[in-house]
């Protein structure tokens, strides 16, 4: 999909808002851009002519935006028309609400150009993936003599390309969604999982934290510590990412779907987003959550430099009954050669 041809609805009851914004779109050769300054149209222009994504303004007479999106989830699936909501009511009680109806992105007033146009291509290319897979599922029904073989080669394109929307947001990410995937997979033989379980886990495991795709920037690539405020905002990646990866019949994207909402869960149970605990916590995710710690504490992130082996093995042993699984834990430092040797193998490929 050429992203310049993509449908583009702006609301706002202020006629020169949507002015500017349709000039900074033009700028960029977006040419298919309308304009509502009545927000009770919305619902039956999507109906009518779905358009790929909306910037929706909060504060409006009669129907202010949270309104209007509660009402376009009633007829249609989210994922398949983008919302960003701009508005100069940016408290943190809005932009959460935001993100709960569906909302991919909240931009503050007074906006950067710039800034405006790296989101709307970001929400953009997220829904061309979907629209994608929506067209791939429904080849796949004509296709029955083949369908097993289409729908596992359709799978792997999904990930590997949700993997790559993943990385556009944080380069960081690669060596350590390759890692977690390996990792996952060697933890799953050791626990007793057959080769095809072993396998599901291998790729489900890599879209732990597809979710973060739907966190953003200034929280996501933040180099110090979050805020709490923050660190809410940061903790809905666990239901984004479920949100993304619901509905497929496919046992890894299922799969997937359990890993990406409960793999910060806590053994003891003081995780999110549920706080469930032991054995309640399915135990793919609980093989990803080990795999998941340990990659975290032994490579070095923005805020923090690489632990050192001794040290990382230490804090496993003291977290493993609380934060992680004991026995999957247990396993994993007993093993723990062959996780640095599959570590010492990716960073060379």
């Amino acid at each position: 999909m050429n992203l310049n041809e993509s449908k583009i609805l702006i609301v706002d009851d202020q006629e020169p808002n949507t002015k500017l914004l349709k000039r900074i779109l033009q700028s960029f050769n977006y040419n298919n851009v309308d304009i509502l300054l009545e927000p009770r149209d919305v619902l039956g222009y999507c109906q009518n002519s779905a358009p790929d994504l909306i910037l929706l303004d909060l504060k409006m007479p009669f129907m202010d935006g949270f309104e209007v999106m509660e009402g376009i989830k009633s007829i249609v699936d989210p994922l398949f028309i983008q919302v960003i909501m701009i508005s100069a009511q940016d408290e943190h009680s809005n932009k959460l609400r935001a993100l709960d109806l569906g909302i991919v992105d909240f931009i503050s007033k007074p906006f950067d150009n710039i800034e405006v146009i790296l989101r709307i291509n970001k929400a953009l290319e997220l829904k061309s993936l979907h629209e994608e897979l929506k067209a791939k599922n429904n080849a796949l029904q004509s296709e029955v003599n083949i369908k097993s073989q289409l729908l596992e080669d359709m799978q792997m394109e999904l990930i590997d390309r949700l993997m790559l929307s993943a990385e556009f947001r944080d380069t960081r990410t690669g060596y350590h969604i390759a890692r977690i995937g390996h990792f996952a997979k060697h933890l799953a033989e050791l626990a007793g999982l057959n080769e095809r379980e072993c396998e599901i886990v291998f790729h489900a495991s890599k879209l732990h934290d597809i979710g973060k795709i739907g966190i953003s920037d200034e929280i996501l690539l933040k180099s110090n510590k979050l805020t709490d405020d923050e660190m809410n905002i940061m903790k809905l990646h666990t239901i984004k990412g479920a949100k993304i990866l619901s509905g497929s019949k496919s046992e890894i994207l299922k799969c997937a779907e359990k890993i990406a909402h409960n793999h910060h869960e806590h053994w003891d149970g003081s995780g999110y987003p549920d706080g469930i605990s032991g054995e309640n916590i399915d135990l793919e995710s609980r093989i990803t959550s080990v795999c998941d710690v340990f990659d975290a504490l032994y490579s070095s992130r923005p805020y923090k430099p690489a632990w050192d082996l001794e040290a990382v093995l230490r804090e496993l042993n003291a977290i493993k009954g609380h934060s992680l699984d004991p026995r999957l834990t247990d396993l994993f430092v007993e093993h723990i050669e062959d996780f640095l040797a599959i570590k010492k193998q990716i960073e060379v490929e």
